[in-house]
């Protein structure tokens, strides 16, 4: 599958509550995922007016899976964030990767600009390489090496609040 321009749900407004983003989804058995220089964005966006607080709901989920194959970004963006002007939102939406072998040339987006970031699962189904990615988060991180994670074998990174 190739996608490229933009694809996106997400929810905006200039009222006091915003929705939250939708949902997309990409998934093949046996092909590859390649996406160039696009944005599939499924995000909560607020902004406030007349003074009135604004309070942007959460991000989407975002789903890409390429089971017996790859997922090539090629400087992509995958937006699942919350963010209103004044910092009311809800929790940033989950992103899950899952491949065969590589996940490369993407930038996750999980944020949130006042609750808790997206999570960001990454599966991969043989000898998986992460290359070229950055995921912008908060908060924490866990990390487990393990193809199916036993309990209390991940490692937890506290990064603090952004």
């Amino acid at each position: 599958s190739t996608a490229s321009s933009f694809s996106f749900s997400f929810s905006e407004t200039f009222s006091t509550l915003t929705g939250s983003g939708g949902a997309i989804s990409l998934q093949t058995n046996s092909g590859n995922i390649v996406l160039t220089n696009s944005d599939l964005d499924s995000f909560s966006l607020s902004s406030s007016f007349a003074d009135e607080a604004v309070i942007a709901g959460s991000g989407g989920t975002i789903d890409l899976s390429a089971r017996g194959g790859t997922i090539a970004g090629n400087n992509s963006t995958l937006n699942s964030f919350a963010v209103s002007d004044l910092g009311a939102s809800g929790n940033g939406g989950t992103v899950t990767l899952e491949a065969g072998d590589r996940i490369s040339g993407l930038t996750i987006n999980t944020v949130a600009a006042g609750s808790l970031s997206g999570d960001v699962q990454i599966n991969g189904s043989s000898n998986l390489l992460i290359e070229r990615t950055n995921i912008l988060t908060a908060q924490q991180i866990e990390l487990c090496l393990f193809s199916a994670c036993p309990p209390d074998a991940s490692t937890i990174f506290n990064l603090g609040a952004r």
